[in-house]
């Protein structure tokens, strides 16, 4: 008995979804999703149409495949254009004012076509920064008239020479630094052989001073310039003394806020007792103990009149002090009259910029101890572990990446310290001295969590800031009552899963990233929990076979001649990939209802990246590159105005005026939806007459550019739940469309009359219907009537997997509302 299944989809939300899900009637991204959706535009009230088209703008120059805009200042925009090697400002007219190919030192700048997508650049105030691994960063200044200048990015430099550049222990913890002197021109020895050829002309901070190194020795010894005086060792005598000190601890003054390391600690003390002691007399080795002061030792030598002085080992812990009894081993014991006092070596340690000295009066406390000082000395700079090196220079290279928040330029992705976050003082951007928390306006330089390599920052919602690295994604609170500052960083885990080096968007109050795998999109989100704050969510579970090696993400951030609000994401390939997405998709409760389509042309894309409403791509017709817009009026890429050409397509003289495209094919459209179809293009880039009915190649809306194909294809419903046991073949009795705009279109099936579909190419047409732009009696020579009609198509024969679409396959536009089938088995 044959049984009639009946299907109607009215929703198109989920896009393009996984084949797989044919058999899942009610899963939503079924009931939503098509199995096909190419070259197609989503629509908020779940309809769609064909994508649309994009109007050239001007000729790429020198193979600068990758634009991106700037707003420099209100009203000032300007593109910027990569290329190997290359970097160009474009005017919004598309002409070319500056093009740099080397560095502010002469270099060559360092990409190439093939790792464009690494450049990261970031805009304060009228200066680009601009950053690539391997490379200083660079600085790309507006002033308006030349109109950008370019130069090396270099620290500040103020005072007795001091570099505001971050320091950072790099070298290994256990290696010592020794200079000879703390002032003028020295030697600093190093504790093991770690001085090699790339540290000449870097800095080190010994004890918290800036030294220049200039020359090398040996391999444990260089030539150094001091920068800032170095500050000295101070011997610290002790009247008394309470508990520990070790090698090593650093130690701080309670009255002068003097800070120093331990560089040597005495544990002899020499005591003289009343004559005769008690019990017995003392002798070398005898153990000692002070029955006042808690004080232990050893007896290591006798001398003095009647041997009164006993020269002490003293055990960890307090030293004997007068006028108390001490007790010896075996049994004897003695009123102590005097004692001398211990001494302490310190190193002292510049603190915020100054070096405070220890004094008497004063007492030093340590970890595990604590004395009064009766007398000091002063001495040359000592051995010590603290020091620290540049974070970037020459040796030991420069950020990969660079970003702005609130007024600081920020850096990371530094490859000698992969964790590394830098931010400048606030509006000084090249004022990176991160080791003074004096000021809340100082520079900052933290490290992330679990040796991750950061390799974004990016300001997000609610004012936080978040932290995308290889193996993990962290956020930084930021609030009125949690400034940025140094001191206040935090690093809060949002996902142990990384990220790739792709660089995220903002996309309204989401941010768009890449997974580690590049194979899928994901979104931070807002919860407005108190707790967790902000959550992760894939937005392409469904549409995993449409990304590939993701390379580019685009987010517009205003609306343009339409309200929707897409992301576009580039494939390797140069597949582009649509997402159609709103607040209640990207809401961090709901079911993530993200709708992915494929987008494909003629275009070989390169580029894809969004300022404001405007979308922008970069790619290659016929071997020419150029870059275009994004366009909901016109129906073609590469779209020209023939008979009113950009400035920037003006041909050159003896030229037609698709001279940039000679000897091949374009189509054209006249009044926006009319198409007069395809024409040959002559050597010297004029249209040839095809001398057809209604042609005239004069008029001012005549529109040239390359079509592209849509493809709609729904699921077919499948039989009810039970009837699925031994299957039968099923074939589509009647197949609807209800449309709304329709220049014409193709009712298609992808099986044409064969046991088993067929698997063609996208767009191809074996057994159909075509639906005309024009009725009988309609004037072919004006655009046609944009119809809203039904339209029905009975196709033949029968399979399993029965598959039917439609197909666009003429410029102009198109609305599907809705698809019915009705089906046998």
């Amino acid at each position: 008995m044959t049984q009639m299944i009946p299907g109607v989809q009215r929703d198109f939300s989920f896009g393009e979804v996984d084949v797989t899900l044919k058999w899942a009637d009610d899963h939503p991204a079924r009931k939503a999703g098509l199995r096909q959706a190419r070259n197609t535009r989503l629509l908020n009230a779940g309809g769609l149409r064909n994508r649309s088209g994009r109007r050239a703008l001007y000729p790429v120059t020198n193979g600068c495949t990758r634009t991106d805009e700037i707003t420099i200042a209100p009203g000032v925009n300007y593109k910027l254009s990569f290329g190997n090697g290359r970097l160009q400002f474009i005017t919004p007219a598309g002409v070319v004012v500056n093009e740099f190919t080397t560095q502010g030192n002469g270099a060559a700048l360092p990409w190439t076509t093939g790792t464009l997508k690494n450049v990261v650049y970031a805009v304060l105030n009228q200066s680009v920064y601009v950053t690539y691994a391997g490379m200083r960063p660079q600085v790309y200044t507006y002033d308006g008239a030349a109109p950008w200048t370019a130069s090396d990015y270099n620290e500040l430099v103020v005072g007795s020479s001091q570099k505001r550049t971050p320091f950072y222990r790099i070298s290994p913890k256990n290696v010592y630094v020794k200079p000879s002197a703390a002032l003028g021109t020295i030697t600093v020895d190093f504790s093991a052989p770690i001085v090699v050829p790339g540290m000449v002309g870097t800095r080190i901070r010994y004890a918290g001073r800036q030294i220049l190194l200039n020359s090398i020795n040996s391999a444990t010894q260089m030539n150094a310039t001091v920068i800032e005086p170095l500050p000295p060792s101070q011997t610290l005598s002790l009247s008394t003394a309470l508990g520990n000190f070790a090698i090593g601890d650093v130690v701080q003054g309670t009255v002068s806020g003097a800070l120093g390391i331990v560089i040597s600690t005495s544990n002899s003390q020499s005591i003289q007792y009343a004559y005769p002691p008690s019990g017995g007399s003392p002798s070398v080795g005898d153990t000692v103990a002070g029955l006042t002061s808690g004080a232990a030792g050893v007896v290591t030598g006798i001398t003095g009149i009647l041997n009164t002085v006993l020269i002490i080992a003293l055990s960890p812990g307090p030293a004997f002090a007068a006028a108390e009894v001490i007790g010896g081993s075996p049994g004897w014991s003695a009123n102590i009259t005097s004692v001398s006092p211990t001494t302490l070596g310190v190193q002292l340690l510049a603190s915020s910029g100054n070096t405070r000295f220890f004094a008497t009066p004063d007492n030093v406390v340590g970890p595990s101890g604590a004395g009064n000082i009766s007398a000091v000395s002063v001495g040359v700079p000592q051995s010590i572990g603290v020091w620290d090196e540049e974070v970037m220079n020459d040796y030991r290279g420069f950020p990969a990446s660079v970003f702005v928040d609130q007024f600081r330029l920020g850096f990371c992705n530094f490859p000698a310290v992969p964790g590394g976050i830098l931010w400048s003082a606030i509006n000084s951007p090249t004022d990176v001295y991160a080791n003074d928390a004096s000021s809340p306006d100082n520079s900052i330089f933290e490290i992330a969590p679990d040796k991750t390599q950061v390799y974004y920052v990016v300001p997000g919602p609610e004012g936080s800031e978040f932290v995308f690295c290889d193996r993990a994604i962290y956020y930084i609170p930021i609030s009125a009552s949690n400034p940025l500052k140094p001191g206040s960083v935090a690093f809060q885990t949002l996902s142990a899963d990384g990220s790739a080096q792709v660089q995220p968007r903002l996309a309204q109050e989401a941010i768009l990233y890449a997974n580690a795998g590049q194979n899928s999109m994901m979104a931070i989100i807002a919860t407005g929990a108190y707790l967790r704050p902000f959550n992760t969510k894939n937005l392409a579970e469904f549409h995993a076979h449409l990304f590939s090696s993701i390379t580019a993400i685009a987010c517009p951030s205003a609306d343009g001649t339409f309200n929707e609000r897409y992301a576009y994401v580039m494939n390797s390939d140069g597949s582009i990939v649509v997402g159609k997405y709103d607040a209640t998709s990207l809401a961090a409760d709901s079911v993530p209802k993200v709708g992915w389509v494929p987008w494909s042309g003629s275009a070989a894309l390169s580029w894809v990246s969004a300022h404001s409403a405007n979308i922008f791509f970069t790619g290659t017709y016929f071997g020419t590159g150029i870059v275009e817009v994004l366009d909901d009026t016109v129906y073609l890429d590469g779209a020209l105005s023939v008979n009113s050409l950009p400035a920037a397509f003006t041909p050159p003289g003896g030229k037609g005026p698709l001279w940039w495209i000679p000897s091949q094919t374009v189509a054209l459209m006249d009044q926006s939806t009319r198409s007069m179809g395809t024409y040959q293009i002559d050597a010297n880039g004029f249209i040839i007459p095809q001398f057809k009915g209604g042609e005239d190649l004069t008029v001012a809306s005549l529109i040239a550019g390359q079509s592209w194909t849509m493809a709609v294809e729904p699921f077919c419903p499948n039989p009810p739940p039970g009837a699925e046991i031994g299957l039968k073949m099923r074939s589509v009795a009647n197949f609807a469309a209800s449309v709304i705009n329709s220049t014409g279109f193709v009712f298609n099936s992808l099986f044409s009359g064969k046991q088993t579909p067929t698997s063609p190419a996208l767009g191809d047409i074996t057994a159909f219907r075509r639906v005309n732009a024009y009725n009988q009696g309609d004037d072919a020579t004006k655009p046609p009537f944009l119809r809203e009609t039904v339209e029905l198509w009975s196709p033949t024969g029968s399979t399993y997997d029965p598959r039917v679409s439609i197909i666009k396959d003429t410029p102009g536009p198109l609305i599907v509302a809705r698809l019915a089938m009705e089906v046998t088995a």
